[in-house]
């Protein structure tokens, strides 16, 4: 009987798995006859630690920054939190980021509001010798409302639903868009699949102009080992390698390594096939506080991120180990029989 249910969830991820894949390829297949485009505050990578490893957090997603990346990580969380990122990519923009979430055994959801601002953007006249002639402001918002539901044991699924805000100099947007995310476990490997903007995510301007994002998808999956062995030495701590491929507009993949030591300080890099950069990061960890930080070069300059997260308390935990009864020894008698 073990066996023979051993077999069937064997058999079970391997269909879970190809289904996956098959849905893939054919969105990829589908993103690849698609030209048309827009809400680019979607693109850009909102947390450190996805950040600083190379943004190959698709099978990985486990913190506050989950639904940006695969929301069926966000029950993944191991209690109410929220969090906050701050930074100015390449000095020129304001990309801020909160995010407020409640996971609870099988269930759990969120709400985060991401905004980027650009100021002073040059006015330029429709002239064959271009002068400035003042100046005008970019404001971009987008809310996520996620939730995500574990379907089995080592298997989650997970939605988001984003609402769209711009304001471009004297003209403004809105737009919706949906996402759904699968995280799952092949024999001990996660792996993930993200598909964003289903259907396109469409932005409506009061100019009566219509843009709309093409669907992207990205497949990750990620392996993790402890204590590796150089000749005779042992370097205490845990590695976690993870890779994600995907298309944006081009296909793309990334690659990120992170070392924990005590599950308390962390070290990351990564390199990401988006920006083509070499990102790297650390990330301390003290009771129900964590920080993080990421750097990444550019030609255009340099970028930082950090944030902060509190988990006020525990409401998931790893199932217990049940250890085998123990059984009382009989001690031997040592009177001689009469």
């Amino acid at each position: 009987m073990i066996v023979t249910s051993y077999k069937l969830q064997v058999t079970s991820q391997r269909s879970l798995v190809l289904c996956l894949l098959a849905t893939y390829y054919l969105l990829l297949s589908t993103s690849l006859n698609a030209t048309w485009y827009s809400a680019e505050l979607l693109s850009l990578n909102a947390g450190p630690r996805a950040h600083s490893m190379g943004c190959a957090y698709t099978a990985i997603a486990d913190d506050p920054f989950s639904p940006w990346w695969n929301p069926a990580g966000l029950i993944k969380n191991h209690g109410p939190y929220i969090a906050g990122m701050q930074t100015r990519p390449f000095g020129l923009e304001n990309f801020s980021f909160i995010s407020a979430g409640y996971p609870h055994k099988k269930f759990a959801f969120s709400i985060l509001a991401a905004s980027l601002k650009i100021d002073e953007i040059q006015r330029l006249p429709d002239t064959l010798v271009p002068e400035p002639i003042g100046f005008f402001k970019d404001q971009e918002l987008a809310i996520f409302l996620s939730s995500a539901y574990k379907i089995r044991e080592s298997t989650e699924v997970g939605i988001n639903i984003k609402h769209l805000r711009y304001n471009l100099d004297d003209t403004q947007a809105k737009g919706f868009g949906v996402d759904i995310g699968i995280s799952s476990k092949l024999n001990n490997i996660p792996i993930g699949l993200v598909i964003k903007d289903i259907g396109g995510t469409r932005l409506k301007w009061d100019t009566g102009q219509k843009d709309c994002r093409q669907t992207n998808s990205i497949l990750g999956a990620a392996y993790s080992f402890n204590n590796p062995s150089i000749g005779n030495y042992y370097l205490p701590g845990d590695f976690l390698l993870s890779a994600d491929i995907g298309y944006e507009y081009k296909p793309f993949c990334g690659i990120g390594v992170e070392y924990s030591f005590m599950d308390m300080f962390f070290l990351r890099t990564g390199f990401s096939g988006k920006s083509n950069s070499l990102n790297t990061g650390i990330g301390i960890k003290v009771r129900n506080l964590s920080i993080d930080y990421s750097f990444s070069p550019h030609d255009l300059g340099v970028s930082h991120q950090i944030s902060a997260s509190i988990t006020f308390f525990k409401t998931t935990s790893q199932p217990e180990k049940r250890h085998p009864p123990k059984t009382r020894k009989r001690r031997k008698s040592t009177q001689r029989p009469k």
